[in-house]
């Protein structure tokens, strides 16, 4: 199901971009410009996953994706929960894995194909490109 606030919640998610990151100081997160690539392919129950979470967590749960991001921040995860509780934004198609991206993705199984695949985890060579 499409979420009906979905446009106010992502203009408000980047007019106040959340601290998601363990340093609390820092916004890693995805550029607006992004959002119109995401929106064009992702349609809700879409499946998609991630390595990295932040700011594109929100906006593949506001477009009702089943996702799961991969993570090496433990604690990211609850303050993405956090964020979305105060936010109304649903999680429970949200799936978080908390480990480094090149150990958890050769085993990850998924119960259907990937729609959409963001690799934005670390930002520096070469994992990326193991990715």
């Amino acid at each position: 199901m499409s979420n009906p606030n979905a446009d106010e919640l992502i203009s408000n998610l980047f007019a106040n971009r959340p601290l998601l990151h363990k340093d609390g100081t820092q916004d890693y997160g995805i550029d607006l410009r992004t959002v119109p690539l995401l929106r064009a392919a992702i349609t809700p129950g879409c499946r998609t996953v991630e390595t990295g979470s932040g700011i594109s967590t929100l906006v593949f749960l506001i477009l009702g994706a089943k996702h799961t991001s991969v993570t090496l921040d433990a604690d990211e995860p609850k303050r993405i929960g956090t964020y979305c509780q105060a936010h109304g934004i649903p999680i429970g198609n949200y799936s978080p894995i908390t480990g480094r991206s090149e150990n958890v993705l050769p085993g990850l199984t998924l119960d259907v194909p990937i729609d959409v695949a963001l690799v934005d985890g670390s930002h520096s060579f070469p994992v990326p490109c193991i990715d």
